[in-house]
């Protein structure tokens, strides 16, 4: 089963998420778009991870309680340049399910978004 991706990114970028769409090519397709069109396009369509690049926008966390109060139930984790513990914790504490270190190195970016979907995976029952 192919997973969905979607990236909410200020920034054009097309380095990084060049990187990470062929990292996540062998798990599924990533759709990127701009901040202020994330919360109609979560109620618009299923993703199974949300990414946001916290280095293109300013609010991280503010951003991932909004997407949150759109969809309790929506899996998002936050990619950052250079993570710090204080903005770890606001993530986190607003919903996120993960902050990880925005890697250019597409081999890191799988393994971690692997490891991810795979603590996200419910567990099947005996």
């Amino acid at each position: 089963m192919k997973n969905s991706f979607l990236l909410i990114s200020d920034r054009d970028e097309p380095a990084w998420s060049a990187v990470l769409r062929e990292a996540l090519t062998p798990l599924g397709s990533l759709q990127t778009i701009l901040e202020d069109k994330a919360e109609a396009e979560v109620l618009r369509a299923h993703y199974d991870l949300i990414i946001i690049d916290a280095a293109a926008i300013n609010q991280p966390a503010q951003l991932v309680s909004r997407l949150r109060a759109r969809g309790p139930d929506l899996r998002i984790a936050v990619a950052a340049v250079t993570p710090t513990w204080q903005e770890t914790r606001n993530v986190l504490r607003a919903g996120a399910v993960d902050y990880f270190r925005r890697s250019p190195n597409k081999e890191e970016l799988l393994l971690t978004i692997r490891d991810i979907l795979t603590r996200l995976a419910p567990v099947a029952a005996n």
